[in-house]
């Protein structure tokens, strides 16, 4: 019955000049990775959430699923969570130079300031534009990051103990 009520929707969806957004089709990873993503510019993170992991259901070994959830994660500011789907992301592609960048992110706002560098130097090496500038910033000024930084920004975070090496 699905399947018929599906097929009339997209015949009277053609006709209405009506497009069927990927994730309405039958369930498969590239669809609930689609939805996970519509989900996440209606900052509805929760719910993107739960469509990675039906997509991670689907396929755990899904690098796109774990990456995306990740974002979703450190949206919600689950930076924990976040750091276990980057290092899922890096254990299956170890030069995923967006899941270095985006753990260290994550490690960040977590407190651990050196695992932050190493992996931003580590993003730097497999070809990742870093900006040093705005990361000097963020650590000298750790209750102000820089703009891109905001929808991450937790309450209460703490001064770092010292200033990093220079890179």
């Amino acid at each position: 019955m699905k399947l018929m009520q599906l097929l009339v929707l997209m015949v009277m969806g053609g006709w209405l000049g009506l497009t069927i957004p990927a994730w309405a089709e039958a369930p498969s990873v590239a669809n609930h990775i689609a939805r996970g993503k519509e989900l996440m510019k209606e900052h509805k993170f929760d719910e993107a959430v739960a469509s990675f992991s039906q997509a991670l259901q689907l396929d755990p070994q899904s690098t796109t699923a774990l990456f995306q959830r990740g974002n979703a994660y450190c949206r919600q500011r689950n930076f924990q969570q976040a750091v276990q789907d980057y290092d899922a992301v890096i254990r299956l592609e170890p030069k995923n130079a967006k899941a270095y960048n985006n753990r260290a992110v994550a490690h960040w706002f977590l407190g651990d300031w050196l695992k932050a560098r190493e992996d931003l130097k580590k993003a730097e090496s497999l070809g990742a534009q870093i900006n040093w500038k705005a990361w000097e910033e963020l650590y000298n000024s750790p209750t102000n990051p820089p703009s891109a930084l905001d929808p991450f920004r937790p309450e209460g975070i703490k001064v770092p103990p010292a200033p990093p090496p220079k890179p």
